[in-house]
């Protein structure tokens, strides 16, 4: 698609409400080719609200977007709109909430990447040593590889000009960024596989590590698992199942377990009174759904029974 892509934009407002979502109208628009003229056109949808329906209009404009021509208008056949929105991060009167590279992090990560720059092409022109001589011009010296260097006068010196740092403060520069940046993103390095120093990591120690991470997931799970509870529900509507179905999220553990401690946890909390239906929860299983499967066992394993019972009968 040339030009700019997609853009969505929206109109929020105050006085918001289950159904309308806080939002009066949505407009997507972005420029293509168009198939009779062969020019670029700019495409705009604006969805918007219309007492208590949502009106779609598609329309097609120049690429300045002055005038806009309207091709259809159709009715949204549901009170919500056919799109859905939530927050990155959570944040006051921002509509999109943070995102997840803020304009502080990319000056960070433009200064990083100047710094290996730079690095870069002081290595280039100066890694390589350069031959110098004093006292002697260059149509007096043959240097071949299989012949010895002669100088021409007792005063005459030849070296090599090298380059005497090695970059230690450079290269501890770019370190820091580095570690500047993944703290401005809350991004720990061990999530990237830098395992410098780490050793053996218990489950207490991953969860230090990740602390950061973990903490910025769990606040996403907040604004987009309302959003997926909200998307399930207008699915179920338009499925026809109605419009008061909300579904509840279970989200996975974000780090490895250690199922044999897990598991002796569990058999102390049930000793303290804990149910069995929140611990199997807390494993990741449907109470409901293992009991009918126990129930399926035990019906199995007397069925069993009662077959041999006849079966010795029979021989006897």
């Amino acid at each position: 698609m040339p030009g700019d892509a997609a853009r969505v934009d929206s109109i929020p407002f105050v006085g918001k409400t289950a159904d309308q979502g806080g939002v009066l109208r949505y407009t997507i628009r972005y420029q293509t080719l168009d198939p009779q003229t062969d020019k670029i056109i700019s495409v705009r949808q604006v969805i918007a609200q219309d007492g208590l329906q949502w009106q779609i209009t598609d329309e097609i404009g120049n690429v300045d977007g002055g005038t806009w021509q309207t091709v259809s208008v159709q009715t949204w056949p549901y009170r919500f709109a056919p799109m859905l929105h939530c927050q990155n991060l959570n944040a006051p009167n921002a509509f999109w909430g943070i995102s997840d590279i803020e304009d502080d992090v990319l000056e960070v990560i433009n200064k990083e990447s100047y710094t290996v720059s730079n690095i870069l092409k002081i290595l280039r022109f100066h890694a390589h040593p350069k031959t110098w001589v004093r006292g002697a011009s260059a149509a007096q010296i043959k240097v071949n590889p299989d012949n010895m260097i002669v100088l021409p006068g007792e005063t005459a010196t030849i070296q090599n000009l090298e380059m005497q740092s090695d970059l230690a403060s450079s290269i501890a520069m770019h370190r820091e960024l580095v570690q500047f940046i993944h703290g401005l993103s809350r991004i720990p390095e061990v999530s990237t596989g830098k395992l410098d120093n780490v050793g053996a990591l218990s489950g207490v120690a991953l969860e230090i590590l990740y602390q950061p991470l973990l903490e910025k997931t769990l606040a996403k799970r907040l604004t987009y698992g309302d959003m997926l509870v909200e998307l399930n529900r207008r699915l179920l509507a338009i499925g026809g199942f109605g419009d008061e179905n909300y579904t509840e999220l279970r989200w996975q553990d974000l780090l490895p377990k250690d199922k044999v401690a897990e598991t002796n946890a569990a058999l102390v909390l049930k000793q303290l009174g804990v149910s069995g239906d929140t611990l199997i929860q807390e494993f990741g299983y449907d109470p409901d759904l293992e009991r009918e499967k126990r129930a399926k066992e035990s019906d199995l394993g007397q069925a069993l029974l009662q077959a041999f019972d006849r079966g010795e009968a029979q021989a006897e």
